[in-house]
């Protein structure tokens, strides 16, 4: 299965394949790996082309890791703007609740790389939770809100239990409700649900 992807991925049939690693000369610490794929002429990799690959990245290993750390440094940056954008939202929109959600969920997908995100509120008179706000548009305008029981479904038990669920497969899930899926025409492939809790009494 794995030869397979990379003859997709590469666009051709892997017919042999040498993987070094690249240590950090610095911390000795494996940062990356460097891959040959299918030798000249058929022949199979030696020694030799090992020798050569580890001496090529010997000098740039720490290029690579300073490329790496910096990359990692400006998505933090880009991380804890978007972050500051959300917390000057809740002061300009603390009057037009679904408002404030939206930009929320916007962020929110952003920052997760998510297809789409959706906030449930916990409603402690019905014992209902209640998405007054999807994005991406798959709610329409009359369907202002979604509820289903407090305790149902993935984000019922996170709800219930305050945990965090990472699913990586929702329908393959006992916990799956398949009913927004339904009531939306989206499909959910996997989903990241947690809690957010008052900073006081923690509750959800």
């Amino acid at each position: 299965e794995e030869r397979r992807q990379l003859s997709s991925m590469l666009g051709s049939e892997v017919s042999s394949l040498l993987c070094v690693p690249v240590v950090s000369r610095a911390t000795g610490q494996v940062v990356a790996l460097a891959c040959a794929f299918n030798k000249q002429g058929g022949q199979k990799h030696t020694e030799v082309d090992e020798h050569k690959i580890q001496h090529c990245f010997c000098y740039t290993s720490t290029v690579l890791t300073s490329t790496l750390a910096f990359q990692k440094e400006q998505k933090l940056k880009v991380e804890c703007q978007a972050l500051l954008q959300v917390a000057k939202n809740l002061f300009t929109h603390l009057d037009d609740v679904s408002v404030l959600l939206q930009e929320i969920i916007v962020e929110a997908r952003n920052l997760s790389d998510a297809e789409i995100c959706s906030v449930f509120l916990l409603d402690q008179v019905s014992h209902e939770l209640v998405a007054k706000v999807f994005d991406g548009g798959v709610v329409s305008d009359d369907e202002k809100e979604f509820r289903i029981p407090a305790d149902q479904g993935i984000a019922g038990h996170v709800a219930m239990t305050g945990q965090i669920l990472n699913i990586k497969d929702a329908y393959s899930h006992p916990l799956f409700y398949r009913g927004v899926d339904d009531s939306t025409g989206f499909r959910t492939r996997n989903i990241l649900c947690f809690p957010i809790k008052d900073e006081n009494n923690g509750d959800n």
